[in-house]
């Protein structure tokens, strides 16, 4: 969990967000959207970009370099991965370009190599032959709807996959918040078991989350029921023009 924590103080979202959104992005810290006024949690604190932090986090856990510019594990072989994206999504190429170089000095070495969607999704679902893989995955207003992704038998649980029992404690514990958080009907009451889901993901860091791009949104003053909400337009044959 060291090197996670380190890899997730070498990302620079504020970077990204300048570079890649031109500043129309804030960063992400849970897996919940801070637009979700109900199951976000707001009490997380995110993994701050600093690169010197990192390396030491490294060094304290046997991440130690070998040669300059070589980081090596406890075990002294080097560090290298691969990173993949989707292809043609120019925005993903200059964000592993950044994270790419940010590990470069700390002496990991990064293979940047995108794939195809279909191919990618078959590396996540099926032969599971991925080191770290640059992706989003679609959220929405239920946090249920995450199950799949969450839980230790999901069919996008993509770490530790395909587990016939929980391979770790927090994993069955979210499994656990999982089928309480169904069982209770009221959104105020429920939020807590996702609450304690995102400190879980946030502090055992099987996933490292990026940064969340602003949308906006531009309509006449002319219009009346236009509604924008955080998952799209609502009930847009409602929309007329003023008479």
């Amino acid at each position: 969990i060291n090197f996670m924590r380190a890899l997730a103080h070498a990302l620079d979202k504020h970077g990204i967000i300048n570079l890649c959104y031109r500043g129309l992005a804030v960063p992400a810290v849970a897996d919940i959207s801070p637009a979700d006024k109900i199951f976000h949690n707001p009490n997380l604190k995110d993994y701050e970009y600093d690169l010197k932090l990192a390396a030491r986090i490294l060094d304290e856990a046997g991440y130690r370099m070998l040669r300059p510019g070589v980081r090596g594990d406890p075990e002294g072989h080097s560090i290298v991965f691969e990173l993949t994206t989707p292809t043609g999504n120019p925005t993903a190429d200059q964000i592993c370009a950044i994270y790419k170089q940010d590990l470069a000095s700390l002496g990991i070495t990064v293979n940047y190599r995108p794939l195809e969607f279909i191919a990618l999704v078959k590396k996540l679902d099926s032969s599971f032959d991925w080191d770290c893989v640059l992706i989003g995955f679609t959220g929405t207003i239920e946090p249920n709807n995450a199950a799949n992704f969450l839980r230790s038998s999901g069919n996008l649980h993509i770490w530790n996959p395909a587990e016939p029992h929980p391979a770790t404690p927090w994993e069955a514990e979210i499994d656990r918040l999982l089928d309480e958080g169904t069982r209770v009907m009221d959104p105020q009451q429920r939020a807590p078991y996702y609450w304690r889901i995102q400190e879980i993901l946030h502090d055992q860091l099987p996933i490292i989350e990026t940064v969340r791009e602003i949308g906006y949104v531009a309509y006449r003053d002319s219009l009346e029921n236009f509604d924008e909400t955080t998952w799209g337009l609502y009930k847009p044959e409602w929309i007329q023009f003023r008479q």
